[in-house]
């Protein structure tokens, strides 16, 4: 008996010691995981995660996070008159950079942000006076440029056109139309019979365009130069009484209802910017920002990116669409 507890104490000993060389040796690998923290943390905010626009958007934001190092948080905000509450919100939970639809609403916030050390991003459309600290998007004058052009090659330098717009006067919109104008004077073949302004309204929009259709049995082409016409163009036209399936039509938004107007043979081309890009370039100009910071406390940002347009037809929609549908994005709120 006595000799069976010597047998049993040597054993213990014996797997005791075993015990703590593997733990010594092994140590490195029973250490747990250490997540790794985010460089720096932004916020995108959008006023739409269902639409194709600024998911894609968003997934350049994320490609770009992920090269980086950057964590960038995805906000759905609502409705247009909400966004200074929300960015508000962004300051408050201390984001260290806000990429946002550009505004002209909330100056004021913009400004504070800013000289706060938060750099803005805007996006879409620019209001330098805002405040912000960089615009990334195309050129409006350019991408009228570009819309004339793919409308002159169709026309072969001859026919009449309709211009949709949202008005005039809006900041957005008046370079695109000034650049229609100036490149479609180059051509005498060609003319804008009509300029509809619909003020975002789709029942106006009806009106208008019955109207102008009436009086211009002859019309070429169709451009709709903002989202509400690009959105409804399509299905008033299969609405109305008269056969338009002739007309050739250009937009300048890329929406759901516009891709499927492409591939349908509805419309022609859509001429847009790469939103893809805008996000990837947002994210990459906030980091650097705080690259450059130094002993001075703030950083560098290129004021204005501008973007090539790209053109979409219903031969390259298909592949172009595909290219930004691989990847599931989590949205947030506050």
């Amino acid at each position: 008996m006595k000799h069976l507890k010597g047998l049993l104490f040597l054993f213990a000993i014996v797997t005791f010691v075993i015990g703590i060389l593997f733990a010594d040796l092994y140590s490195e690998y029973l250490k747990p995981v250490q997540q790794t923290e985010a460089t720096h943390r932004f916020v995108y905010m959008a006023p739409n995660k269902e639409e194709k626009f600024w998911c894609n958007i968003a997934m350049g934001i994320k490609a770009a996070d992920k090269e980086s190092g950057s964590d960038t948080l995805l906000v759905q905000y609502d409705g247009n008159d909400n966004v200074p509450d929300y960015f508000r919100d962004a300051i408050l939970s201390d984001v260290e950079g806000i990429i946002v639809k550009g505004t002209d609403c909330m100056n004021e916030e913009i400004m504070e942000a800013v000289e706060s050390g938060v750099p803005v991003v805007f996006y879409n459309s620019d209001f330098p006076e805002s405040g912000r600290s960089c615009y990334i998007g195309v050129n409006n004058y350019e991408t009228g440029t570009v819309a004339a052009e793919v409308l002159e090659k169709e026309m072969n330098g001859e026919g009449k056109i309709l211009a949709i717009v949202r008005s005039k006067a809006a900041f957005s919109q008046v370079e695109r139309i000034k650049a229609l104008e100036d490149k479609i004077a180059d051509y005498p073949g060609m003319e804008i019979v009509d300029f509809i302004e619909d003020n975002g309204n789709e029942l106006e929009l009806k009106e208008k365009l019955l109207c102008s259709l009436k009086q211009n049995p002859d019309l070429d082409a169709i451009i709709c130069m903002e989202e509400v016409a690009s959105d409804s163009v399509g299905m008033l036209l299969k609405n109305f009484e008269e056969d338009y399936t002739e007309l050739f039509i250009v937009t300048l938004d890329f929406t759901d209802k516009t891709v499927e107007y492409i591939k349908n043979g509805e419309y022609d081309v859509i001429v847009m910017q790469d939103l893809f890009q805008i996000g990837y370039l947002a994210v990459e100009q906030l980091n650097h920002y705080y690259e450059t910071k130094g002993e001075t406390g703030v950083g560098q940002m290129e004021e204005i990116i501008d973007l090539n347009n790209l053109c979409l037809t219903k031969d390259n929609i298909e592949e172009y669409v595909q290219k930004y549908e691989t990847e599931t994005l989590e949205w947030n709120s506050y």
